[in-house]
């Protein structure tokens, strides 16, 4: 539906938008129910498309023309033990905008600072919208006499995307690798958890945009790693 930006009443309303969505798949069970594979192909079309835009101090929306997205989605998850499971996930993605004339454009001005004028932007990717995305996870559980133990190892790859319809600032390829290991008594209510999160020091962007007259950036965090003490009551 469309709404109001009551964070910058300046700018007008944004109008709702239209989206045809088709899927067609198949979800499997193989194996004696040990391996599951889920695949399907999308296409969505949309019409009137809302776009997000950071303005100085605010993020607002506006409509823009028409768009397209098609692609594969394949997720795994397979029982290798009783104490061994592993999963993963790969999607490939195509999208792009139809039709967007007054699509806000950011240029960079010599002297410094970014100039905002109104352009085309059909052709171009849609924003936050990677090429592919590759993830990989293995969980271990096993009881060790009156100790249960957990381990997590986790690996995802990203293309990358472009993060406006202008598709001047772009989120490079990037891969994260987060693990965890969690001890607890069988029949306990306390638990440790070690954990590291990403490990490969991947440099992502949450924000990455064009406000007002200069370019703006937050970032997830860096490498990180620590404990957690639960106690349930």
């Amino acid at each position: 539906s469309g709404g109001f930006n009551v964070s910058d009443p300046t700018n007008p309303a944004y109008q709702p938008e239209t989206l045809d969505a088709y899927e067609i798949g198949v979800k499997t069970d193989l194996l004696q129910k040990r391996l599951r594979v889920n695949v399907a192909g999308f296409y969505y079309d949309y019409s009137n498309i809302q776009v997000a835009r950071f303005t100085t101090g605010a993020i607002d929306y506006y409509n823009g023309g028409e768009a397209e997205i098609y692609g594969l989605d394949l997720d795994l998850d397979a029982a290798i033990s009783r104490d061994l499971r592993l999963s993963g996930g790969f999607e490939l993605l195509h999208d792009r905008f139809t039709s967007f004339p007054d699509a806000e454009i950011g240029t960079p001005i010599p002297t410094g600072g970014t100039a905002e004028t109104l352009g085309s932007a059909a052709g171009n990717r849609l924003p936050f919208s990677p090429d592919a995305v590759v993830d990989l996870s293995g969980d271990y559980t096993h009881d060790y006499g009156p100790l249960h133990l957990a381990a997590n190892v986790t690996y995802a790859y990203n293309t990358g995307w472009f993060t406006e319809p202008d598709n001047r600032l772009r989120q490079s390829p990037f891969s994260t690798l987060n693990t965890s290991l969690t001890f607890s008594p069988r029949d306990g209510d306390i638990s440790v958890r070690l954990w590291a999160k990403n490990l490969t020091n991947a440099a992502v962007f949450t924000q990455d945009s064009t406000a007002g007259f200069f370019d703006t950036a937050s970032y997830a965090p860096p490498r990180t790693y620590g404990f957690t003490v639960r106690k349930a009551f």
